[in-house]
Order: structure tokens, then C-alpha cells, then sequence
């Protein structure tokens, strides 16, 4: 092969996948997370079965908390519901790929004494 003047070639491999020894690739059907993050600190003692938490918001105040979630599978769907005052109670909804599955994790703000 000789390119062109001022050219390139370019030479790539395709990966055909098909009935065989390795799996066909699917829609993904996880609706787990695989972490919370609270103010950008990870959830202690996080568990992707376990799907209430409290949380202490020591004085915080609403606008000062910031849920983040990371789904299991990266083409799942994940919304987040803030509490409307604290107390109050967070909900992170996670969807499936094929949406065909949902987990709901919470967590409770709470002010302890």
C-alpha cells in the first residue's frame, strides 16, 4: 500500500461480535449504585442492596448539602430529589438501561442533638 501525496493511511481493527465463546453485548438491565456522595465525601459504609441512610447535617442548612450518585452501570438514569427543608428526606432513583428496572435509595437529613 503506498498513501497518497500529503496523506495517511490508516489501518483499524473490528471486533464483530456474535454467537461464540464471549458474550453479545446488551442493554443493561443494574440499577445499582455504586456510591453517594455527600458534599463530595462518599457515603461510609456504603452498600449497593442497602438503600436508606441517615445522614447528620450538623448545623448545615439545605443549600449547603450536595447529593451526588454514581450508578453501577454508566448508561443508567439517576435522579436526584433534595428535601424541601431539613429534616428532611433525599431520594436518589436509579433506572436501568432498558428501564425496565428501579432502585430507590434515601436518605434522612436529620439535625441530632
Amino acid at each position: 500500500m503506498k498513501a497518497m501525496p500529503r496523506t495517511c493511511i490508516a489501518i483499524s481493527e473490528l471486533m464483530v461480535w456474535g454467537i461464540g465463546a464471549k458474550p453479545v453485548p446488551s442493554i443493561g438491565e443494574d440499577s445499582t449504585l455504586k456510591g453517594i456522595l455527600i458534599n463530595g465525601k462518599p457515603i461510609k459504609k456504603f452498600k449497593a442492596d442497602l438503600l436508606t441512610y441517615v445522614f447528620d447535617v450538623k448545623g448545615r442548612a439545605k443549600k449547603d448539602l450536595k447529593v451526588e450518585a454514581e450508578a453501577n452501570d454508566i448508561f443508567a438514569k439517576i435522579q436526584i430529589k433534595m428535601p424541601d427543608s431539613i429534616p428532611g428526606k433525599a431520594t436518589i432513583i436509579v433506572t436501568s438501561e432498558d428501564g425496565k428496572h428501579s432502585q430507590t435509595y434515601s436518605i434522612d437529613f436529620v439535625k441530632k442533638r
